[in-house]
C-alpha cells in the first residue's frame, strides 16, 4: 500500500526496501511514544524452580505493566535490586516470591532477566506478567506476511499513512505528503479515542468541553439542575 500511494512499482526491490524502512520508522515512532497502547499489551507466564532466583522473560518484552503470583492469587511488587540488597544482602531468604526486580538484559537470549524475592522454595508455581511488547524491524522475509499478524486494522492504517508521507517527502511530492500526514493524524486521534475507551477513560471522569480530539463525555447539565 505504501508503494501504491507513492505511485512506485511494487516489483522493484529497492522501492520495496525503502518502503519497508519507512514502515519500520513509522511503527517505531507510534509504538515508542508515551501512550500506553492497548494493542501493544501481552500476557504470559513463567514457572518457578525451587532455589532459583533469576528468570528470563519473553523475548518480545519491552516494559512491565504488572506481575502477580497466580498460584498464590496475589499481586507482586516491582522493586529494584538495591531494595533486595538492603533486605537480603546474601540472598538466602526463601519462600513465596512477592517482589520482582529487573537485573540485566541478556544479549545471548535477547531477553530481560528478573530476580524473584524471596527465592522460590517450591517448583512449578505460576507467575503471570503483563507487559508491553517489542516488535522487531520488518525485513524482506516479512513482505508476504499480513500486517494483521502484528497489529489491528486501525493501527495498520495509521502506520501506512505515516510511512507513505515519509516516502512522498523523499520524492519531493510535498502535496501528497501533506495529505498523508493529515490522514495519519486523523488515524492517530482515532486510536487515542479507542485507547481511552478500552482503558475505561470514557467513564472514569467527565471531560471538559474543550478537551482535545473530541474525547469528552456528552453530559451537559440543564439550567438550574444543580440548585
Amino acid at each position: 500500500l505504501v508503494l501504491r500511494r507513492t505511485g512506485l512499482s511494487q516489483t522493484n526491490a529497492t522501492f520495496r526496501d525503502n518502503a519497508r524502512d519507512y514502515l519500520n520508522l513509522a511503527r517505531n515512532e507510534l509504538t515508542g511514544d508515551d501512550v500506553k497502547w492497548w494493542w501493544m499489551r501481552k500476557t504470559t507466564t513463567l514457572t518457578t524452580t525451587a532455589s532459583t532466583r533469576l528468570y528470563a522473560l519473553a523475548t518480545d518484552f519491552q516494559s512491565p505493566i504488572a506481575f502477580r503470583h497466580t498460584t498464590d492469587d496475589t499481586p507482586m511488587i516491582i522493586r529494584d535490586t538495591q531494595w533486595i540488597d538492603r533486605v537480603d544482602p546474601d540472598r538466602d531468604q526463601t519462600g513465596d516470591p512477592r517482589v520482582v526486580a529487573f537485573t540485566q538484559y541478556l544479549g545471548s537470549l535477547t531477553a530481560w532477566e528478573v530476580e524473584l524475592h524471596p527465592i522460590p522454595d517450591t517448583s512449578s508455581e505460576t507467575i503471570t506478567y503483563d507487559y508491553e511488547r517489542f516488535v522487531a524491524d520488518w525485513t524482506s522475509t516479512d513482505d508476504a506476511t499480513e500486517l494483521n499478524t502484528f497489529f489491528p486494522l486501525n493501527v495498520q492504517t495509521c502506520i501506512i499513512h505515516d510511512a507513505a508521507a515519509y516516502y512522498q517527502e523523499e520524492k519531493g511530492d510535498d502535496d501528497s505528503a501533506l495529505l498523508s500526514r493529515t490522514r495519519h493524524e486523523i488515524s492517530r486521534r482515532a486510536l487515542l479515542g479507542v485507547n481511552a475507551n478500552l482503558s475505561g477513560g470514557n467513564i472514569q471522569r467527565t471531560g471538559r468541553r474543550d478537551r482535545p480530539f473530541g474525547m469528552r463525555d456528552p453530559f451537559q447539565p440543564a439550567d438550574s439542575s444543580l440548585s
